[in-house]
């Protein structure tokens, strides 16, 4: 999720198809940690599994050796830039 703009119109989608969405949870499998959980909650969500957060991740892969340092240097800074102001 990014913004969670996909999200809200499912849900809404969902909601008029007369499915009980209040209870409904909404799997993230992962939060790129760009405002998008933060704007789910407001909109009603009350049940949000996240699976990964994008740093987590990243963090792992530099960890790993997967990745090197200035490749996870690279998303945290893309994040920063792309923050949603809510």
């Amino acid at each position: 999720v990014t913004d969670g703009g996909t999200k809200l119109e499912a849900r809404e989608k969902l909601r008029e198809s007369g499915y009980p969405v209040a209870d409904m949870p909404a799997l993230v499998l992962v939060d790129r940690q760009q405002g998008g959980i933060r704007r789910m909650e407001q909109a009603g969500f009350a049940n949000i599994v996240v699976v990964y957060r994008l740093l987590d991740l990243t963090f792992a892969f530099r960890e790993l050796g997967l990745w090197p340092k200035e490749a996870v240097q690279a998303v945290e800074e893309e994040i920063k830039a792309h923050q949603l102001v809510a």
